[in-house]
């Protein structure tokens, strides 16, 4: 797996040199299909399409579900969705791998 420095110096398909943000390494260690899922639930949360990002996250595998990003995300959905308690939870089990 290349480190994110040596990750700068690779062109994607188009030939342009990717940038490495704060979201790649928060995606860390999770499969290609669950980067991409989170990374779709991630832009749908920013333009506020909090059911769309609902879709993208239940697609997320089972073995993602304890993954801080996830519970994040998932957090933030469930708070637009205004279910607050599963909200709560959500974030709460994310809390316990930042302490």
């Amino acid at each position: 797996m290349a480190s994110a420095s040596s990750r700068r110096n690779e062109r994607d398909e188009s030939g342009d040199m990717p940038e490495v943000t704060s979201l790649d390494a928060r995606l860390a260690g999770l499969s290609a299909q669950a980067r991409r899922q989170l990374r779709d639930a991630r832009h749908a949360i920013e333009h506020g399409h909090a059911c769309i990002a609902d879709r993208y996250l239940a697609r997320v595998p089972a073995s993602a579900a304890d993954h801080l990003e996830f519970l994040r995300l998932l957090g933030i959905t469930r708070h637009m969705q205004k279910r607050r308690r599963e909200a709560i939870q959500a974030l709460t089990r994310a809390a316990r791998f930042t302490f």
